[in-house]
């Protein structure tokens, strides 16, 4: 089999590829391109934005792209929302230690959401725990209701996080909540939870299981094998007990020589669809898409080094930061979420910057970590390095 091939680091490149990279989606373009012709021609615009990353413009072109690109919305909306949990908490963390939480500032009250939001309730019940006496009694009731587990909507809050959660639950159609989330005393504080409900009203797990064939894995992350359903080629890679980028670089490696000595294959045999292969920079876009998601799952298995690596091996550097068919949004989720667990959150606000054009909602996580940025340089009595 190929994929537990790739599972070893320092192992030479088979002579004799699989027979499942002949059941990838690259490979029936190359062999049955009118197949191909058909799918795309039925919905050109759709299948062109997809292929160039337009989510939007995918979407709104209706038909199977849309439904993909409504999943890949979906799951970029995922990923900001992991990342958002663990960038506001760490500004409000650094806040706490550099500058002092500001007395009765809704500050802890957010970073529990934050914190509600990663799925740590003691880390919630810690946060809430900060709040200042001085608070207004409405934050003080929420406060105590965050510690007993049991947020009511009786507060202006509560009543927004408890449209959070009937949004998800698809009970509601929009949260009852002000944008931002907070203003006071000249301090602008956003909503951590708007990512998760987005992806929530997105979700359409029937749309995307009802697609079969080319429709559902064209220009996708996905080479499918022989099991069903079909899997991502990098989803074989051993995630392992610890973050090690450069063992996953050596794996990444490995699959390039194979899907390197695949491609010379496919040009000396010559298939009726060959011209696509580069007009369409087919095994460019399955890596980028590939790796992207695989970088991923890295963060979410905690390994925010290997997932940078992953990343950063799936960058096409020629576009620089922006959107494109070799740079998917989900992509620069990754790059800067590494890069604020790694501690480098400035660079982190330069990976955010092509998404601005993505989804609205990322302006308030670009706010957030920007204050976390001029927090770092300051010092406990407040004078900031960046002035």
């Amino acid at each position: 089999m190929l994929l537990p091939l790739l599972l070893a680091c320092a192992d030479p490149v088979p002579e004799d590829l699989d027979t499942d990279l002949e059941r990838g989606w690259v490979a029936s373009i190359l062999r049955e391109p009118d197949q191909f012709s058909a799918t795309v021609d039925a919905n050109r615009d759709g299948w062109i934005a997809l292929h160039a990353n337009n989510l939007d413009a995918a979407i709104n072109a209706g038909g199977p792209p849309a439904v993909r690109a409504q999943h890949e919305l979906e799951q970029l909306y995922v990923a900001l929302s992991a990342m958002a949990s663990h960038a506001w908490q760490e500004a409000a963390e650094t806040w706490a230690a550099r500058a002092g939480i500001p007395a009765g500032s809704a500050l802890p009250l957010v970073a529990a959401f934050a914190a509600l939001e990663g799925g740590d309730k003691e880390a919630a019940r810690l946060w809430a725990e900060k709040l200042d006496e001085s608070a207004p009694p409405e934050h003080q009731q929420l406060a105590a209701e965050i510690a007993a587990g049991d947020i009511t909507d009786q507060t202006p809050l509560g009543a927004c996080y408890r449209s959070h959660l009937a949004v998800r639950q698809g009970d509601a159609m929009s949260t009852d909540c002000p944008s931002p989330l907070v203003e006071e005393d000249g301090r602008t504080l956003h909503d951590p939870m708007v990512f998760a409900t987005r992806a929530a009203q997105l979700r359409a797990p029937e749309a995307v299981a009802g697609l079969s064939g080319l429709e559902a894995t064209l220009f996708s992350a996905r080479w499918p094998g022989s099991g069903s359903p079909p899997v991502a080629l990098v989803d074989s890679f051993a995630t392992g007990e610890h973050d090690d980028p450069d063992g996953l670089r050596q794996r990444v490696r490995a699959a390039d020589a194979l899907l390197a000595r695949w491609e010379k294959q496919q040009r000396d045999a010559a298939p009726e669809g060959l011209s696509l292969l580069d007009e369409l920079k087919l095994i460019e876009g399955y890596r980028s898409r590939a790796l992207a998601e695989h970088g991923r799952q890295r963060l979410l298995a905690g390994q925010p080094r290997s997932a940078q690596a992953a990343a950063l091996m799936a960058l096409d550097a020629e576009a620089g930061r922006a959107v494109t068919a070799l740079n998917p949004p989900v992509l620069f989720v990754v790059l800067a979420d590494a890069d604020v667990r790694t501690g480098r959150s400035r660079e982190a606000l330069d990976m955010l910057a092509p998404l601005a054009d993505v989804t609205p909602e990322v302006s308030g996580l670009v706010e957030t970590l920007g204050d976390l940025v001029v927090l770092e340089g300051m010092t406990r009595l407040g004078d900031s390095k960046e002035n």
